[in-house]
């Protein structure tokens, strides 16, 4: 959180889901070992301090990955099966997502396998 650039020098953009959205719980539990309400806090702490940016909220799995894949230097975290998904019915993402993995200047769409 406190990072502010990738070691290319790049923006770093974080984009999440909100505070009461299901994935935003599992992640912050089980990926964070927080919970949501103590993110917020540390979060609120760092921005009003100035001493890091406040994430991006966007509402759906879906907005985060299209927030993800067009701004460059961005990350954000969705459901496996959502990225199985997508790539299935949106061909034109799926070529996307593959540039942007092999380091191209879009986001990257980072896949966190969080059991349900």
């Amino acid at each position: 959180m406190r990072q502010l650039h990738w070691s290319d020098e790049s923006v770093i953009t974080v984009f999440v889901l909100p505070s009461q959205h299901e994935l935003h719980h599992h992640f912050a539990k089980e990926r964070l070992q927080i919970f949501p309400y103590q993110l917020n806090r540390i979060w609120n702490k760092l921005t009003y301090s100035g001493l890091g940016v406040a994430p991006t909220i966007v509402e759906t799995e879906q907005e985060l990955i299209q927030a993800v894949i067009n701004t460059p230097g961005a990350i954000g975290y969705i459901y496996d099966k959502s990225l199985i998904n997508i790539q299935s019915s949106k061909s034109d993402e799926t070529l996307d997502m593959k540039d942007d993995q092999q380091g191209s200047s879009k986001g990257v769409v980072n896949v966190i396998n969080i059991e349900d």
